[in-house]
Parts: structure tokens; C-alpha cells; sequence
């Protein structure tokens, strides 16, 4: 698989988890980059199983509403993407627009290592009851 198809996949990914599976490689690891004792969602998945948990988890909490890619930065195997997504929270009906990054690292054709950069605080607004 070329390398631009698997960064359009890590995107679906964020609606259908399961279409990253087999690109994972089974030592992957994926960071949410924020406070892990403010954000259960924060914090590094040293594992497949691990790293498709928290993007299932994730996407059960909130759907995708859009997804639009801005920018890609490529360098060997590594790459950063820059997209905004819009989110609705599935509990709260919330919805917001977010501007966030994607770093990705790929060996051997497979994803080894990916950081997510979201702005935590507004998903945890979007979580919080309206009363």
C-alpha cells in the first residue's frame, strides 16, 4: 500500500476504526496528546489491540460530522497531517469544529507509531451536560 493511501486511511479511521487494523502493525503504539488525569482519552496505547480500542472508544463517543485534510508534510516514512474535523458528541448532541494534527510514523509498510494533537479541552465541553 503507498503511503498516501495509508494517511487517507488513518483519517476513515476516525468514523470505522477496523480500517486501520490491518495497517497496524501489532507493536504500534498512538498517543492522544493531552493530561491523562483530565482526559481519559489522553495518554499513550503501546499495542493493536490497544491502539484500536481507544479509536472504537472514541468514536462510539462522538461521531464525525466532516473531515477535510489541509495539509501533509512527508519525510521518508513519517508524516504529519493537518485536518479539521467537525464532532458531535453522541450523549450531549454537542457539535464543534476542530483544527488538529496527525503525526505518523510507517516501517515495513505498516504504522508503527501515530500522535494525535486535539484541542482536549473542547472535547470535553462537548461532553458536558447541557443543565
Amino acid at each position: 500500500m503507498e503511503f498516501e493511501e495509508i494517511l487517507a486511511a488513518v483519517l476513515e479511521c476516525r468514523s470505522r476504526p477496523e480500517t486501520l487494523q490491518p495497517l497496524l502493525a501489532r507493536e504500534a503504539e498512538w498517543e492522544l496528546a493531552a493530561d491523562p488525569a483530565g482526559w481519559n482519552y489522553a495518554g499513550r496505547r503501546k499495542s493493536r489491540d490497544a491502539v484500536l480500542g481507544y479509536l472504537q472508544a472514541f468514536a462510539v463517543e462522538f461521531a464525525i460530522a466532516s473531515m477535510e485534510r489541509l495539509e501533509t508534510l512527508i519525510e521518508g516514512e513519517q508524516a504529519c497531517m493537518r485536518y479539521v474535523m467537525g464532532l458531535r458528541h453522541r450523549g450531549t448532541g454537542r457539535s464543534a469544529m476542530m483544527d488538529c494534527l496527525c503525526f505518523i510514523r510507517v516501517e515495513g509498510g505498516l504504522i508503527v507509531e501515530g500522535v494525535d494533537m486535539l484541542d482536549s479541552s473542547k472535547l470535553y465541553r462537548l461532553r458536558e451536560s447541557q443543565f
